[in-house]
């Protein structure tokens, strides 16, 4: 719990479901009042139903994180309801398999649009409201994939390098506003993605993990709690590995 975080306003992009959920969560139970949105009205519906009932402030809004339009709607629904925006977690993404040979230009470009571009297409709706401020906190969920690749995952793995990039750029830009920008870069984590998985493919996987499973969505919220608090007041440009030690390097 961060006492700081109280009457702050957060959105959450993802925020239906797997990590957004469980970030959108410990917002709350910290005092911040929590914008959730997602692609999917009855999964933000849902959620909503959720958090209302442990007593967090929260709205949900449907929006396309690709479609700039939409997320400008999104942005200004949360102003319309909870005055300014302090804090932009963007965890919406896809991941899917293919090969690089075999992959099409529309998947390569929807994986960009998406995991890429609805980061880009967040902080360019919010930084005017964090200067405004002279205060804010961004955190991007990257990827394993986006710092060591991924076969099957050429797609996937650039556009989540890039959004290393874009971070880095971000937190010099914006520090003399008062904003920190940095990112996490969560491993194999539960979600509904992984739990396609088949049982060889996870057992394959957890014998590259030193501790041997995987990652459960709140220990990725933990860390992106900390980022968005005050308590990381002097970390800016970060990428930080949630990965169960498979990736021991930044």
């Amino acid at each position: 719990m961060y006492s700081d975080m109280k009457g702050r306003v957060a959105i959450i992009t993802g925020g239906a479901g797997g990590i957004g959920k469980q970030t959108a969560i410990r917002l709350g139970q910290s005092g911040a009042k929590v914008c959730i949105t997602d692609i999917s009205a009855p999964a933000i519906d849902a959620a909503v139903d959720a958090l209302s009932t442990m007593g967090i402030d929260v709205i949900g809004v449907p929006s396309d994180v690709s479609d700039r339009a939409s997320v400008a709607d999104m942005v200004a629904h949360c102003k319309e309801a909870f005055g300014t925006v302090h804090i932009l977690v963007s965890c919406a993404g896809i991941y899917k398999d293919k090969l690089f040979n075999d992959m099409t230009d529309s998947e390569w470009q929807q994986t960009m649009d998406i995991n890429l571009g609805g980061v880009y297409n967040g902080c360019k709706e919010v930084v005017g409201a964090m200067i405004k401020n002279g205060y804010g906190k961004i955190v991007s969920l990257t990827s394993q994939a986006g710092i060591s690749g991924s076969v099957m995952h050429a797609h996937y793995a650039a556009s989540k390098a890039g959004i290393i990039g874009l971070t880095c750029t971000l937190a010099k830009e914006l520090a003399p506003h008062g904003i920190n920008v940095n990112c996490v870069a969560p491993g194999i984590i539960e979600t509904a993605m992984t739990g396609k998985y088949s049982p060889e493919r996870k057992e394959m996987f957890q014998r590259l993990i030193p501790l041997a499973r995987f990652g459960t969505p709140d220990e990725v919220a933990k860390v992106i709690a900390f980022l968005v608090s005050d308590d990381a007041s002097y970390m800016t440009g970060q990428t930080v590995n949630v990965t169960g030690g498979w990736l021991m390097h930044s």
